[in-house]
């Protein structure tokens, strides 16, 4: 579970080979460093990307002055089920840039509105990979 996420974040995917060593990483927190990977593989700035994990920016930077700072259990789940549905789209596009090209047009399955835009929730996230899987499978966009 979330190996990949992990892995592309700069994680080592044998950490979290099981549910319990998953559940060890997401409870300590990510570290910062990973946010910063996250947003790079994103393609967004981290005023865009804090929010989708459920932070207030100025908390944030207030944060990142410390260096042990981590992510809370909660949005290091969130930093990875992003980043995995990332991978999810470069898997069925071949290609990490039209995957990108594709989570920022809007669509008319999630009401005008980009993919992107959905994935500060687990529903939204949830709703994107389950068009991808449609896509896979011959439905349209």
């Amino acid at each position: 579970m979330y190996s990949t996420a992990y892995k592309m974040l700069g994680g080592k995917p044998a950490e979290v080979n099981t549910l319990g060593q998953t559940l060890k990483v997401i409870r300590e927190g990510l570290p910062l460093e990973m946010m910063d990977k996250a947003t790079v593989i994103l393609g967004v700035s981290t005023k865009e990307f804090v929010p989708m994990l459920g932070m207030n920016i100025r908390s944030f930077q207030r944060n990142k002055k410390n260096e042990a700072w981590r992510l809370t259990p909660l949005q290091s789940e969130q930093a990875l089920k992003i980043t995995e549905l990332v991978a999810q789209a470069n898997n069925y596009f071949g290609d990490h840039e039209i995957a990108l090209k594709w989570l920022n047009t809007p669509s008319n399955a999630f009401a005008k509105k980009c993919p992107i835009d959905l994935l500060d929730t687990s529903a939204g996230i949830e709703a994107v990979s389950e068009k991808i899987n449609a896509l896979a499978y011959g439905m349209t966009a």
